[in-house]
């Protein structure tokens, strides 16, 4: 069982680890690769990108040459894991610094990075206070996404009637209900901003 998950762990740090965390630090606002399929390209990249970076590690330490203590190389399972780890770090922390990991302002406030500017940002202004700057984000990504839903439920209130259409009715004002609250709230977060 411990064989398995050693190289279930190796395939991981060849082959996507060190990639994954390359793509998040050079892209790091979700959405930015593509609207749809973000996590697919993320994926694809991170597999190509971690197959380089392995290769470049093995020349990297194959530079070293032989190692005078033991008589082998650098090229060894230890020091391809190490150098796989440390760019896995690096890329981890270079990520987090540009904000790509806004999940982690859910464990603690002074974990919120954020992320850099997208200039067709809808969002609104940016709060200075972290911890109410990461809900006021939220919220807006949390409120386009009720507006698209929204729309949505209107086609489809249009297209049926009877208890189908009262259905998609109830539903619309729900999410419109929903709706007033998000922007609320996030009026609210901008003022106590302004307090400030």
């Amino acid at each position: 069982m411990l064989d398995i998950i050693r190289a279930v762990l190796a395939l991981l740090l060849i082959f996507f680890i060190p990639g994954f965390m390359i793509v998040n630090a050079i892209f790091p606002r979700k959405g930015e690769l593509d609207v749809e399929m973000d996590m697919l390209y993320r994926g694809a990249l991170a597999i190509g990108l971690s197959i380089v970076v392995t290769i470049m590690a093995g020349f990297f330490l194959n530079a070293f040459g032989v190692n005078p203590d033991t008589g082998e190389g650098y090229f060894s399972t230890i020091y391809i894991t190490l150098t796989l780890i440390t760019v896995s770090i690096v890329a981890f922390a270079t990520g987090w610094w540009r904000g790509a990991y806004q999940f982690m302002g859910n464990w603690h406030s002074k974990l919120i990075r954020p992320s850099p500017p997208d200039p067709k940002s809808l969002t609104g202004p940016m709060l200075k206070d972290k911890a109410r700057g990461f809900e006021h984000r939220q919220l807006a990504e949390e409120k386009f996404k009720t507006i698209d839903r929204i729309s949505q439920v209107e086609k489809n209130e249009a297209m049926h009637e009877g208890e189908t259409a009262k259905y998609y009715r109830d539903k619309r004002l729900a999410l419109q209900e929903k709706l007033r609250d998000m922007e609320a709230k996030m009026v609210e977060l901008e003022q106590q901003e302004e307090l400030y």
